[in-house]
């Protein structure tokens, strides 16, 4: 476990996967929230972890991504047996799953949007986050409490969505490019290209790719129209991008942490 911040004094705890099923749990206080979209989670692996929630007092599970909705539906079951099979007492945990929601809306909810009882101690929460996929999306928490704080709010995804076209692409390059500094500026021009869609497995087929903007000899620059915002994913051969990224960041931003990298790359 890692504490990776505080917001709004809940504090904020990484648990990679798979150490999360042997984890040692708050005992009180607080909310789980698990993002799974590559593959399904374990019923039985589940159903165990959500009973060892559930008599650590958790307070709210949240499910996001692709198997969400999965998880939420273990989690009741969960419930259900507990409660009417095992005679247990009723459990009050809230369930909710955002299958359809950025990650940075549903870290948002867990600080804004919950539904605790009244025995809550406010001042002690803490909000518990893993991928279930296996990817550390630490720094990306932090990111996002970073921005929390200096007041954005992130960007809901629409039900009727539909793929960014080039111009609006190119508005986008644009705005970031008159919000750079004239360093982010020098390297934006050394790896910039015109737009380009290159495939990504996960979430791309629907909108035929993504758009690339620049790359370097191991690190393109893309565009999530799903997230809205820009993510830097390494690649092997042109045209395919390796990973997914959910990041909501301006191009500017995008541009400074691949600045950091090759800086933090450059001092090894």
């Amino acid at each position: 476990m890692e504490k990776i911040g505080t917001y709004q004094n809940r504090e904020v705890h990484w648990v990679n996967y798979p150490e999360l099923l042997n984890y040692e749990l708050p005992s009180s206080d607080w909310i789980c929230m698990l993002t799974a979209s590559r593959k399904e989670p374990n019923a039985n692996q589940f159903h165990q972890f959500f009973r060892k929630t559930i008599a650590n007092n958790l307070l709210e599970f949240k499910g996001h991504g692709k198997y969400g909705e999965l998880l939420h539906d273990l989690f009741d079951e969960t419930m259900v047996i507990m409660e009417t099979i095992e005679n247990h007492s009723e459990i009050t945990v809230m369930t909710t799953c955002h299958n359809n929601e950025t990650l940075a809306d549903v870290f948002w909810q867990c600080f804004f949007a919950t539904c605790l009882p009244e025995s809550t101690d406010y001042e002690n929460i803490k909000i518990v986050c893993s991928d279930l996929d296996g990817i550390n999306r630490a720094n990306e928490i932090m990111d996002y409490i970073k921005r929390f704080e200096e007041g954005w709010l992130p960007n809901e995804r629409s039900e009727d969505w539909t793929p960014i076209e080039f111009d609006e692409i190119l508005n986008l390059i644009n705005q970031g490019v008159n919000k750079m500094t004239l360093e982010q500026q020098e390297l934006w021009n050394q790896i910039s290209i015109e737009p380009i869609k290159w495939i990504e497995e996960d979430y791309g087929k629907e909108g035929n790719g993504f758009w690339v903007v620049a790359y370097t000899k191991n690190k393109v620059i893309w565009y999530n129209d799903i997230e809205d915002g820009f993510n830097i994913s390494s690649y092997s051969n042109k045209g395919m991008i390796n990973e997914y990224g959910a990041e909501q960041d301006e191009l500017q931003w995008t541009i400074q942490k691949l600045k950091n990298d090759t800086i933090t790359v450059d001092k090894k």
